[in-house]
């Protein structure tokens, strides 16, 4: 009945609480839930899937009938109570080291920010029950001056969970936009202004100016200078 499995590439499951979830959402789906395998081929899977802490918490459980639904139990006690991934995720989310005003620091923590808040959204819980407890935390991890502009455009420093998430993304695109434009410039270290372009055409009068007066022929002798520099006019 081996061949009548899917070939898929099951995820596999080390003991990370926050990745139980997706590894048994996966697993059931291709194979315990899979009508044409018995018990000991579900467990021969599970445990080819299994790596880490994971597999020492099941290693004393030999590949049985019966011992299949006890490695499931063990499985789900130390790793997918719902609590304790709750908690998981919240520790995690405090546990975010503070960007930078730099905006690739921004992103990657706006990204991990987003994928815990969704994890906990897949496990059935709202920003409801836990969005007036990360506010606060979230902003004292951003620095002074993205505080202050999200402010600004907020219109208030009043935030619910998601505004704050919606805020942070607008200053990342804000920021974007902001690198790009500056990533177009020719000379982005130096601006021309009217100043040096009124100069300039001044300074090439002045000098086009001397050089015509100074190529003028002497009106007494034809030499090449000045009229009031030639020594054979009859003033000298």
């Amino acid at each position: 009945m081996y061949h009548k499995l899917p070939k898929l590439n099951l995820p596999t499951f080390g003991g990370n609480m926050l990745e139980w979830q997706p590894f048994w959402d996966s697993f059931s789906a291709a194979v315990h839930d899979n009508l044409s395998l018995n018990d000991v081929q579900k467990f021969n899977y599970l445990k080819s899937q299994l790596f880490g802490e994971a597999t020492q918490c099941i290693a004393g459980l030999q590949i049985t009938n019966t011992n299949y639904g006890q490695a499931l139990h063990v499985l789900k006690q130390r790793f997918g109570q719902p609590h304790k991934i709750v908690q998981t995720y919240m520790q995690s989310l405090i546990s975010l080291p503070s960007p930078t005003s730099n905006i690739t620091h921004l992103k990657k923590f706006y990204d991990s920010m987003e994928n815990y808040i969704r994890g906990l959204e897949s496990i059935g819980e709202s920003h409801e029950s836990f969005g007036s407890l990360l506010v606060p935390i979230i902003l004292n991890k951003l620095p002074g001056n993205i505080r202050e502009n999200m402010v600004r455009a907020h219109g208030g420093d009043h935030w619910n969970l998601p505004s704050l998430r919606q805020a942070i993304q607008h200053e990342i695109t804000i920021k974007e936009a902001g690198q790009s434009v500056n990533g177009d410039d020719i000379e982005p270290n130096y601006t021309p202004t009217s100043a040096f372009f009124t100069g300039t055409n001044r300074n090439y009068a002045n000098q086009k100016g001397k050089r015509d007066i100074t190529k003028k022929p002497c009106i007494f002798c034809q030499g090449v200078h000045a009229p009031l520099a030639c020594k054979n006019c009859y003033g000298n």
